[in-house]
């Protein structure tokens, strides 16, 4: 029986993926969070776009869900703890669950908030590295949970986005030539926040347990994740997922979305012309439900590359296509004929959708960005086979969500309050 410990398992990724390993997987899942993102959006002022359960109400409707289904002996426990300050109760709990996999998505992922403020950056280079240090350091002193699989939902944006040149980013390695002389080594990193910068820190860490205690970690260099719900969190009221829309913690699919269901136009930070990597939160939540639940396969990794580094990514796209797409998928999907109206009766009939607004980020205006990513199809087999499509219904599904919750005041498009410190000196 497979038993996953998932650490951050209330999060926007951790919780439909606890749902699909107990109810699809019949797994044994714990759950382990300290609720640190619920804190935040109350610190910030900001709330999902739908309401979400309790955690513990959220557990009973899973737990009751699975009760429902021939066959199925997948449970979900929930331990209220955080990892970033109590290492040994974080060894304690593992120890006693005896985890065949243990899923690491317990970071505050937000690009944005990393650049808010001192005390921002702070804590989310406190929570994410110091976590991540926490549990390869616990696991790889316990003789329990030495051998246990680690798998890491990091981020696309440790590379960087300046490829100007198209280049290929490898999936975590490349052959280096020095002197004549070459080498395997870690691909360059280039990240363009803290947040990002939190995940290179990760990687060192994942590289030197791997080395020196022989752990088995897979690092999934995940795209940004769109969509708000999977079949799993569809199910009922205390199953949904959170969906952020707002400029701190909304990723931009779902906040161009909730924007246009609300009258507003789509801002695009400068020409909107930014390329990134990008991947629909069913497909994430499959593909990753798929590696923490397969066998370790220790042909996965090599000397020079002993942690297995994956490129989790469906797409690539800049926020003008995805403004095209979003504005495409209301005008063919009869039900989103409001929205429309809306839209027109905003700003009319034939006006764009979108607008340039001034960029708050210091990052190249445009890039071109090729992504590898055969090693992650063949560990994630057919679950990176679907690749929802942005042009398919899973954008109207996102924009019926969106049209049918309760109306929203938003912040001003572009959030003065986030300024990368290339800006602020332009802003003054």
């Amino acid at each position: 029986m497979h038993r996953v410990a998932l650490l951050g398992g209330d999060g926007f990724i951790g919780w439909p993926l606890a749902l699909r390993l107990a109810l699809e997987n019949s797994a044994q899942v714990l759950v382990v969070d300290s609720l640190l993102r619920r804190s935040t959006d109350v610190a910030i002022g900001n709330a999902s776009l739908l309401p979400i359960a309790l955690p513990l109400q959220r557990v009973a409707a899973a737990n009751a869900e699975a009760a429902r289904r021939p066959g199925c002996a997948g449970k979900v426990t929930f331990v209220h703890l955080d990892a970033a300050k109590h290492p040994v109760a974080l060894v304690r709990e593992l120890e006693a669950f005896a985890p065949t996999c243990v899923v690491h998505v317990a970071e505050l992922r937000s690009a944005p908030f990393s650049m808010r403020s001192a005390g921002a950056a702070q804590l989310t280079v406190a929570n994410n590295v110091v976590a991540t240090s926490n549990l390869l350091a616990g696991m790889a002193h316990s003789p329990a949970l030495r051998g246990v699989h680690v798998v890491h939902i990091g981020t696309m944006g440790v590379y960087g986005y300046d490829h100007q040149e198209g280049a290929l980013v490898q999936e975590g390695y490349i052959d280096a030539t020095v002197d004549g002389r070459t080498r395997c080594m870690r691909a360059p990193a280039c990240p363009g926040s803290v947040y990002h910068a939190t995940k290179v820190l990760d990687a060192g860490l994942f590289d030197v347990f791997a080395r020196l205690h022989g752990m088995r970690v897979t690092d999934l260099h995940q795209g940004i994740v769109w969509g708000s719900q999977t079949a799993e969190t569809a199910l009922a009221p205390h199953l949904r997922n959170r969906t952020a829309y707002d400029e701190t913690f909304g990723t931009v699919v779902n906040r161009f979305a909730a924007m246009v269901a609300n009258g507003r136009r789509m801002p695009l930070y400068g020409g909107g012309e930014q390329r990134r990597a990008f991947i629909h939160l069913e497909d994430a939540v499959a593909a990753v439900a798929k590696i923490a639940t397969a066998p370790w396969d220790p042909a996965a990794v090599a000397p020079g590359r002993e942690v297995r580094i994956l490129n989790q990514v469906c797409q690539v796209a800049s926020p003008l296509d995805i403004a095209t797409w979003i504005r495409a998928a209301c005008e063919q999907t009869p039900s989103l004929a409001g929205v429309c109206s809306r839209m027109a009766e905003e700003h009319g009939e034939d006006a764009e959708w979108h607008e340039a607004v001034p960029n708050p980020r210091t990052e190249a205006p445009n890039n071109v960005l090729c992504v590898a990513n055969e090693r992650w199809r063949a560990a994630s087999g057919s679950a990176a086979a679907r690749q929802t499509e942005f042009a398919h219904g899973a954008l109207a599904q996102l924009l019926q969500e969106a049209a049918g919750a309760p109306p929203w005041e938003s912040t001003v498009n572009v959030d003065t309050a986030t300024l990368w410190p290339g800006r602020q000196s332009a802003a003054a």
